[in-house]
């Protein structure tokens, strides 16, 4: 993880050297400093996590993007205590990436049996050019759970248990909150479409996850 941590820093320099100053030159970079900040704001105030300060009187307006709820949720706790909201910003795309890279490496260290293609596979996936062309969008580079659902997904096939399977679907709801508020059906459809068809989740089996996942915070 230090590794990757390291590489993000270098590769994104000087971003690192202005966490509470600078981010990229991008209308889209402002707008996830809002999206994080109104999340605060709402998680610490009455205000209404989906009706934001924006084109008042319309109701609902975060609905108007991509709600990066779990980025938000992650950062309010910092931005509530007083922490600067750009600063937050800045980490949580450096983490994002860093992390992706490290979710990839895992993934493949278990398909190959060997760190070294592991950390190959992670530098690809955490530094490939389209990340760059898109760095100034939060949501894009939250794609830490995609390697993480086929690692339990794997551990699910081989052992069977359901410990494995249940992380499986948490990280593909977790994946889906990452780019934005959807209701349990959106989520299920959201996870086939992006699959190719691949998985389907039935109902069923998706709201008692959403349940446990509301239970421990991270919903």
């Amino acid at each position: 993880m230090l590794l990757f941590i390291g590489l993000t820093v270098a590769m994104t320099w000087p971003q690192a050297a202005h966490l509470a100053t600078h981010v990229p030159p991008f209308d889209d970079s402002l707008l996830s400093i809002w999206r994080i900040s109104w999340i605060a704001h709402a998680l610490a105030t009455p205000a209404t996590l989906v009706d934001t300060n924006i084109f008042h009187p319309e109701l609902r307006t975060l609905a108007y993007t991509d709600a990066v709820l779990l980025q938000g949720m992650l950062g309010a706790p910092f931005i509530i205590g007083g922490a600067s909201s750009v600063t937050v910003y800045n980490v949580i795309v450096l983490l994002s990436i860093a992390l992706s890279g490290a979710a990839m490496c895992l993934l493949v260290q278990r398909l190959t049996g060997r760190l070294s293609s592991g950390l190959i596979a992670g530098v690809i996936y955490a530094f490939v050019p389209y990340r760059f062309d898109h760095y100034m969008h939060l949501e894009l580079h939250a794609t830490i759970f995609l390697p993480l659902a086929l690692w339990f997904f794997d551990r699910a096939v081989e052992r069977g248990r359901w410990r494995d399977v249940a992380g499986f679907g948490a990280c593909m709801v977790l994946q889906t909150l990452s780019v934005g508020a959807l209701h349990g059906y959106a989520i299920a459809q959201h996870i086939e479409r992006t699959s190719g068809e691949l998985l389907r989740v039935e109902q069923g089996s998706l709201y008692p996850a959403l349940e446990r996942l509301q239970r421990a915070g991270w919903v």
